[in-house]
């Protein structure tokens, strides 16, 4: 036997071994060496960590085991003081190395084996610091880590240190005070010490039982008092308050409920006044018992006494017996459970005289021939604010004999036979202009029963008045500090202008949003654009939040470059804001009248950024097109959450019903060095403000999946939000529409408001503006167009017009044409038409409708109708294609085209619901409805494309866990986000040469399930929704054409199927099976032969030219073959001219070659922006025509 085999054997087998000593005694030695030796290494090899313990080393005792990735919290634990002991099998063993994230950190000799070591048993204590730690103890045979390795155990556990929070106590004796009509002040007691904020909770199902409570809103912790606004004109109201902290919500407080102030009765009206009598309407109160109407006859301040007492449920009454050409001054009060409400503001009416009688002067505009306002006695005309004047007779009966004037003593100033009876006279109406001079004036008025005084005279009105010019001469300020010009001067970037005029505030007389109007004249050659001005307080409002200031502002966005002329007309007069004649008033002075140039240059901005697009025209198509690069638009993004400008960075943006948003979830996509500018507040030490950042990590974030679309609300006051509006409030945290200045803008919000558009702008998103909601419809002038809302959309397009992208919607889910019995929509055609004639750049104005409202809304506006030119679509899911595709047919038979798109989709519970895998513990809401991905895609997103729509807006519902108020998370929708690009980027891709003439062709199919979008004998796309094989009808066209597919579920590149050409001419072309999972959904991509789409018929070519790649990215290749002429067959010598075009023929890009030139031409298109281009070559009057697409 070898000798290693016999050690062995002799080593397993002793016995053996000592049956035959016959060896030396070295031999011997030897093998019991060795026998001892594999004994040692077996048992060492066998020494193992069997696990570690938590130890308190305060009191030496255990606290518990440790196992991988266990998590620590050290502030649940009873002691500061620990250790951690390596447990060995066997219990002793030589030494123990310990190792902390890799790194050796203690060697221990004598159990117990502690981490931070110990003396004999007492363990040496310490504090784990917070964070990752990897723990490695390794068993040794030996001391210090010698001998024999054994077995080492590794784990990965985590400290932290947060302080264990239990639920606060519940606040109690809450209690109620109504303060005001509409307004409850609640307070309660806190019993908590560890409260981080209190929560309201309201209900109005005051009798029952189990009622429903819903947040009215928030303080933060030790606040024990809370403001509801929002009562309104409700009865009764119940109230409830909560504790709350990161450990839950206390118990409720006690249930208190409150009964609001009755209100008065609004709009008194007088009608069929007589000598003796007249028959006064009003609108009822709310709510109440009774009514009481008190008279003067002294004027408005009374002294009052009973005139009557009404129940409840009158709204008029006549009265009888009265004296002749008296003026009563009334006014009325509610009385509810004993508790009166304010009086209603004065009324006044005044009866008929006996006979004739002058009844009142009317101060009139003679320039604009309208009435500015009743005179009254002792009244003062400022001159420097009003047009040319004339006075008018107002006469009982409305026709008299004459009426003769008598003005400061001159009884025949002035004798008027035919009415009106004007003080300067007139031409049919036409208004001769007076201007009185300066000083204290009588004008007495008397008619008379015959032409030229002649008869009996009746009873005359005299008035008092004076005549002011406060700013008769006005400096004009130096010529530096005239206007400032700020912005890129480039073309299709903001510039703004900033003049200097009078100093002012908001809240000012005159008022400096309705009584000064400021618009500007821009002009380069034939282009001239007037654009509106507004009042920017202090110039810097954003940053400042200003409320006075002397500048005015106007933005424009040039369209040329060049040498640009603008001509200032700053003019004053009441109301002038909301007249478009452009002599209306009178010059405010300042910078009225300046003119100066200044000087645009090329835009330097390309990719997403629309200042290197220019902007959004409608162009008489589906589609609205980019002014520059000529690119029709698709658009894709979020129609949520509505109230997205309820922003707490917003200057005077409460919080009502606890909707206001911290947009927290996208503080981490706030790009410092690409929106920095764009954040406004205070300037702090990286270089951007404080404000702003997470709502423009918002837009980044949509920017960012490919988006190019928002929408928002600019007006929620009584609607589902009441948190948003551009209105200056005339009480803080203003929630309601009685709450806010109707005709009075806060200026520092706006100018916060613009910084987010400014950078959707440079973001490529398109601001989608919805400037009413169902709601709210009627807050403004009753729901017409009347001043208040003139006002406001001046405002709006003012300030914000001069984006490059956007549309002006005219109202969320309107029915105002239901509301006010208007079956022609004659009021929206009315506001379409007054914001197409003060929107300089006519954008797209569109509107939006109750689902099962569409006919009756969008019928009557069709054609020429109205100057809308869109329709933004409420549907179903299962609806979407349908309605689309009726609104885009409809708007194209009626011969003015509409961008139809689908903006929300139903049912409102759902929208377009949470993605499956967002987690519930970061929805806002808990989560009530499923992912709805596929239905989306396929139903919503190609639904609308496939049917001619020119894109879609999600809608996020109310159930979703993340909906349409309370959403602060577009991530929810990520993969809503993905599939939306994929389309866009396949329409953009392969399509854009082709949008205008492609229309949807359903029935081109043999499956009524799938969607055609065709130019039938150039291009068919098919959207599958189960993917499969149908058949395509090419009968009546000719031609050879290539069928690929495309994922909509991943996107990507073209990708062949089953079959790869169809022939024109047959009524079944059967297009074959996609290339993989067939029964998903697919776009099949059926297109006309390259060869034939290249080539035009006017030359004949020794082989086609290769132009390649294509699609194409940083360059393309061209190489240009032997071009022989059509009639003699030789070749040609002339070179051959390379042009890139856009598709609408702007020369882009030239090069000249050599005939027949073998070597490929490289073409550099890296500055060239995504989209479709047109490579023409050409060598004499031969031209090849070659589409090439930009990826």
């Amino acid at each position: 036997m070898p000798m290693p085999n016999r050690v062995f054997f002799y080593l397993l087998n002793p016995q053996s071994f000592m049956k035959n000593l016959k060896f030396s005694r070295l031999m011997n030695a030897c093998y019991l060496w060795l026998i001892a030796s594999f004994m040692f290494i077996t048992q060492a090899q066998a020494q193992s960590i069997a696990g570690f313990t938590l130890v308190n080393a305060q009191t030496n005792t255990d606290l518990f085991a440790l196992s991988d990735g266990q998590v620590i919290n050290l502030a649940s634990l009873s002691t500061t003081q620990l250790n951690i002991r390596a447990n060995t099998s066997p219990a002793t063993v030589g030494s123990v190395l310990f190792y902390e994230n890799g790194a050796l950190s203690r060697t221990e000799n004598v159990a117990p084996y502690a981490l931070k070591g110990d003396q004999a048993g007492n363990y040496y204590g310490y504090t784990p610091p917070v964070g990752a730690l990897e723990l490695q103890a390794i068993p040794y045979a030996g001391n210090n880590g010698s001998g024999i390795v054994g077995t080492a155990l590794t784990i990965n556990i985590t400290f932290i240190d947060q302080v264990i929070v239990n639920p606060p106590a519940a606040p109690t004796n809450l209690d109620a005070d109504v303060t005001a009509p509409g307004v409850v002040n609640l307070r309660w007691n806190d019993n908590a010490t560890n409260e981080t904020s209190f929560v309201v909770e309201f209900t109005d199902e005051t009798f029952s039982t189990n009622p429903t409570w819903t947040v009215l809103g928030t303080t933060v912790a030790d606040d024990t008092t809370f403001t509801d606004n929002t009562l309104g004109t409700t009865e009764y109201r119940k109230y409830r308050v909560s504790a709350t902290n990161t450990a839950g919500s206390s118990a409720f407080s006690n249930i208190v409920e409150a009964s609001s102030l009755p209100l008065p009765p609004t709009n008194l009206v007088a009608s069929n006044i007589t000598t003796s009598s007249f028959l006064l309407s009003w609108t009822e109160a709310p709510y109440g018992n009774d009514y009481l109407i008190e008279y003067s006859l002294d004027g408005p301040n009374g002294p009052f006494q009973f005139f009557d007492a009404l129940y409840y449920g009158y709204t008029q009454f006549e009265y009888t017996g009265l004296q002749a050409g008296t003026t009563y001054y009334l006014r009325m009060r509610t009385n509810f459970d004993g508790v009166a409400s304010v009086w209603s503001p004065v009324f006044e009416v005044t009866t008929l005289p006996d006979g004739q009688a002058v009844t009142s002067l009317v101060l009139v505009d003679a320039d604009a021939n309208q009435d500015i306002r009743p005179l009254v006695n002792n009244d003062t005309l400022n001159l420097f604010y009003l047009p040319n004047l004339s006075i008018r007779a107002l006469t009982s009966p409305g026709t008299v004999g004459s009426v003769g004037f008598n003005y400061d003593g001159n009884a025949s100033f002035q004798t008027e036979n035919i009415a009106p009876y004007a003080l300067a006279g007139d031409t049919n109406g036409d208004y001769n202009p007076w201007t009185p001079t300066l000083g204290s004036h009588v004008l007495i008025a008397t008619p008379y029963t015959a032409n030229n005084k002649g008869g009996v005279a009746g009873q005359a009105k005299t008035i008092n008045f004076t005549v002011i010019n406060e700013d008769t001469v006005q400096v004009q300020p130096p010529v530096d500090t005239v206007v400032t010009i700020t912005g890129e001067l480039k073309k299709w970037h903001k510039v703004t202008l900033s003049f200097n005029g009078p100093q002012t505030s908001e809240t000012a007389t005159p008022n400096p949003f309705a009584d000064y109007r400021l618009n500007v004249t821009f002009t380069n050659g034939t282009r001239s654009y007037t654009v509106p001005g507004f009042y920017a307080a202090d110039g810097n409002a954003a940053n400042t939040s200003a409320t006075t200031g002397k500048v005015w502002q106007v933005h424009f966005s040039p369209d040329e470059v060049g040498t640009w002329t603008y001509t200032a007309s700053f003019r004053t007069g009441n109301d002038i804001a909301i007249s478009n004649a452009p002599n209306a008033g009178t010059s405010a002075g300042y910078f009225d009248g300046v003119t100066r140039t200044f000087t645009v240059a090329a835009s330097d901005k390309s990719g997403r950024d629309f200042r290197g697009k220019g902007r959004l025209e409608y162009v008489g198509e589906h589609y609205l097109r980019f002014r520059d690069n000529g690119e029709y638009f698709i658009k894709a993004g979020a129609d949520a959450p509505e109230n997205t400008f309820a922003y707490e960075d917003f200057d005077a943006t409460p919080n009502q019903k606890g909707h206001r948003k911290s947009w927290s979830f996208h503080a981490g996509d706030f790009d410092l060095g690409d929106a920095q500018d764009y954040t406004w507040g205070t300037l702090q030490a990286d270089g951007a403000r404080n404000q702003g950042r997470e709502l423009l990590g918002a837009v980044k974030y949509l920017a960012d999946q490919g988006m190019n679309v928002f929408s928002f609300l600019t007006f929620s006051l009584d609607g589902d939000d009441d948190n948003v509006y551009p209105h200056l409030g005339i009480t803080a945290n203003a929630g309601s529409w009685n709450n806010v200045h109707h005709d009075r803008f806060d200026v520092s919000k706006l100018a916060q408001w613009e910084q987010v558009m400014a950078y959707g702008d440079k973001k490529g998103m398109y601001l989608h503006f919805k400037t009413q909601e169902t709601e709210n419809d009627q807050k403004m002038d009753g729901g017409l167009l009347g001043r208040e809302r003139k006002l406001y959309y001046r405002e709006l397009i003012a300030r914000f017009g001069h984006h490059l992208a956007l549309n002006w919607n005219l109202g969320e889910e309107n029915d105002i044409w239901q509301e006010l019995s208007d079956p022609q929509n004659t009021h929206v055609k009315a506001y379409a038409q007054y914001i197409h004639e003060v929107d300089p750049y006519n954008h797209n104005i569109v509107i939006h409708s109750y689902p099962n409202q569409q006919n009756q809304v969008y019928n009557p506006l069709l054609g020429g109708a109205s100057t809308l030119t869109g329709a933004s679509v409420q549907t179903g899911i299962n609806n979407v294609h349908r309605d689309v595709k009726k609104w885009v047919n409809e708007s194209a038979t009626n011969g003015k085209k509409w961008i139809v798109c689908n903006d929300e989709q139903g049912g409102a519970n759902i929208g377009v619901s949470v993605d499956a895998a967002y987690p519930d513990s970061q929805l806002p809401e808990p989560r009530n409805e499923s992912d709805n991905r596929v239905n989306v895609r396929k139903k919503v997103l190609w639904g609308t494309l496939m049917a001619g729509g020119a894109g879609v807006e999600y809608y996020y519902g109310y159930q979703t866990g993340c909906d349409d108020l309370a959403c602060q998370d577009h991530r929810t929708r990520a993969t809503k986000w993905q599939d939306a690009k994929v389309a866009l980027d396949f329409f953009n891709t392969y399509l854009q040469a082709h949008l205008t003439q492609m229309s949807s062709n359903d029935g081109l199919t043999a499956d009524n399930r799938d969607y055609v979008f065709a130019q039938p004998g150039s291009v068919y796309v098919i959207y599958r929704p189960s993917g499969g094989a149908t058949t395509l009808n090419l009968s009546g066209v000719t031609g050879t054409y290539q069928v690929q597919w495309y994922n909509p579920r991943s996107g990507g590149a073209l990708q062949n199927g089953t079959i790869a050409t169809l022939a024109g001419g047959n009524s079944t072309a059967n297009i074959g099976n996609p290339p993989s999972q067939t029964t998903q959904d697919w776009v099949a991509l059926i297109t006309l032969d390259a060869s034939a789409r290249h080539t035009t018929q006017v030359f004949s070519l020794g082989g086609e030219p290769q132009v390649y790649p294509n699609p194409l990215h940083d360059y393309v290749n061209i190489v240009s073959p032997t071009v022989r002429d059509a009639g003699t067959g030789l070749a040609a010598t002339q070179k051959v001219q390379i042009e890139l075009r856009s598709l609408q023929g702007q020369l882009l890009k030239t090069l000249t070659v050599a005939p027949a030139q073998a070597t490929p031409v490289r073409l550099n298109t890296q500055d060239l922006t995504k989209g479709v281009y047109l490579l023409k070559i050409v060598q004499g009057n031969k031209v090849s025509i070659h589409k090439l697409i930009k990826e």
